[in-house]
């Protein structure tokens, strides 16, 4: 402990002061030594003599002797040399650390010193150039700073103030030399000669401030309509806990609600649309605030099944391309075969379609377990617009001549579907008799459930069926056609495809009764 009474600055007359380090020497043979710093770091030492002072100063002197009870309490002095920092560098951020002492350093080409300060006044710190507060931003005590959050790598921490050195009266005896004769109320008198030491001050345990109230999370920002959201958490930080979380500004949507309590975000959309600016705050128990930033969340219709697609094209793209993006989880490359290409002269959905002319066009998919669909369910879908048709058109097959595999085809004027379970045994579904009108868009489907009930679907509609269609579908390493049927030319199909689907292990209509033809893009999540 420092007292707070300072010694009058006039005592600083005529004095003689330095900094003084404890080396022991050890002399050696043949004039070497043995060096060792005791003290790592120097006390100054202030020898001051009081001559022919008023009475007044001196009486002073000695209330102040008196009330140090002599070497026993250590006190202020201000150095007349050294009293102030300017913009002084006390450390450098590392993300880390809260805590530097505040000193001053002394250059040196070889030595910098850096001594430590302990009594400082009017103190102004900086981070990276940035003034800090007092009591929100750090706590300061016997020449250390603790700061509530951690300087980052590189910040510059300086500091600005006024300094006194903390010392103690070297000896219990001070003596005072009065003067001779009498008429002594106007005298003079002297005090010493006596020595200050300069005694170091232990580390203080100081607590920071709590840190600045922060906020934060990660908002999940697409939701299906009618499905469980997947949710977020936001959550306070540092501040004045327990903490309230509210929404600010915009609005979840409809269904999403945020929990005050635990910051949990959660429920279930219920209307398709994108709630924009939502903005959700944290509050601690003193009316802090701290806002997560703004984000939006957009509710779409969701596919349950997603991860069960292997393949899922759009064919969207700008006319003439001959490229396409396979949409699925498993994004397979597609191949553009003769004159197959992007067209946005017709389209189901997304403005753009594949066009094949009829002659060698196709695309292609090397071959994947995707299209393995052993004994499972599957289900495979389009639109498909004919231009022209002599009922023999393949849709999507993955067949070979000498080595079948399956397809999903027109062969005389007849939909269905074709599997082999072995080199040379196939098993065809139901057929359905089927011419459809030209340039005009059908959605086909073929589906199988894992009871063998295998359906062909026509714009939704159930036209052809059987059960007992069990059977282990022979895995042909053969690739994925689109538009025709590998070694068949006959097959090759004249018209345009969009929104193709294939999903494994799902049947997704299964039903006598049919279902909705979708009135939107399949969804992609």
């Amino acid at each position: 402990m420092v007292d707070t009474v300072a010694i009058n600055n006039k005592f600083a007359l005529d004095m003689k002061m330095g900094p003084v380090f404890q080396t022991t020497v050890i002399p050696l043979m043949g004039g070497y030594e043995d060096r060792n710093q005791d003290w790592q770091v120097a006390l100054w030492r202030y020898d001051v003599e009081l001559k022919n002072r008023p009475l007044s100063e001196i009486r002073s002197f000695m209330a102040h002797v008196l009330g140090r009870r002599g070497s026993m309490h250590i006190f202020p002095l201000r150095d007349p040399l050294d009293s102030t920092l300017t913009d002084e560098n006390i450390g450098t951020g590392d993300g880390v650390t809260t805590e530097f002492q505040i000193t001053k350093t002394y250059a040196d080409a070889d030595r910098p010193y850096r001594r430590p300060l302990a009594i400082v006044s009017s103190l102004v710190v900086k981070v990276a150039g940035v003034t800090k507060v007092e009591g929100s931003n750090y706590a300061q005590g016997d020449g250390w700073i603790a700061f509530a959050n951690a300087p980052t790598v590189g910040q510059a921490i300086t500091v600005s103030c006024d300094f006194l050195i903390p010392v103690r009266y070297e000896s219990d005896v001070n003596p005072i030399t009065l003067p001779i004769g009498p008429g002594t109320s106007n005298a003079f008198a002297s005090a010493g000669p006596f020595t200050l030491m300069e005694r170091p001050v232990a580390k203080p345990t100081l607590v920071a401030p709590p840190a600045t109230l922060a906020i934060s999370g990660t908002p999940v920002l697409t939701a299906g309509k009618d499905v469980a959201y997947a949710g977020f958490t936001v959550s306070g930080i540092a501040g004045h806990p327990p903490y309230t979380y509210s929404v600010h500004s915009g609005s979840l949507p409809a269904g999403i609600t945020l929990d005050s309590s635990t910051g949990v975000v959660s429920g279930t959309a219920t209307t398709i649309g994108t709630s924009s600016g939502i903005v959700i705050r944290v509050t601690d128990n003193v009316g802090a605030t701290a806002d997560l930033a703004s984000f939006s969340i957009n509710v779409t219709v969701v596919d349950p099944s997603f991860s069960s697609v292997v393949l899922l094209c759009g064919f969207d793209g700008t006319d003439g391309a001959t490229s396409a993006t396979d949409d699925s989880n498993l994004a397979h490359a597609l191949t553009f075969v003769g004159n197959a290409q992007i067209d946005t002269f017709t389209s189901k959905f997304g403005g753009s379609s594949l066009l094949l002319d009829g002659n060698g066009d196709r695309v292609t998919a090397a071959d994947s377990a995707g299209w393995s669909f052993g004994t499972g369910e599957f289900t495979i879908e389009g639109f498909f617009r004919f231009s022209a048709h002599d009922g023999t058109v393949g849709l999507v097959t993955q067949w070979f001549t000498s080595v079948p595999g399956w397809a999903f085809f027109f062969d005389g004027g007849q939909l269905f579907f074709r599997g082999a379970d072995a080199v040379s045994s196939t098993r065809d579904s139901g057929k359905h008799t089927f011419s459809p009108t030209l340039n005009q868009w059908y959605h086909l489907a073929v589906d199988r459930t894992s009871a063998g009930a295998i359906r062909i679907y026509v714009d939704g509609v159930m036209v052809a069926g059987a059960t007992g269609y069990t059977w282990n579908l022979w895995n042909a390493a053969h690739p994925l056609w689109i538009g025709g049927i590998n070694g068949f030319a006959a097959y090759d199909m004249a018209g345009w495809v969009d929104e193709l689907r294939i999903t494994k292990g799902v049947a997704r209509y299964a039903s006598d009764s049919g279902f909705a033809v979708p009135t939107a893009a399949y969804p992609r999540i």
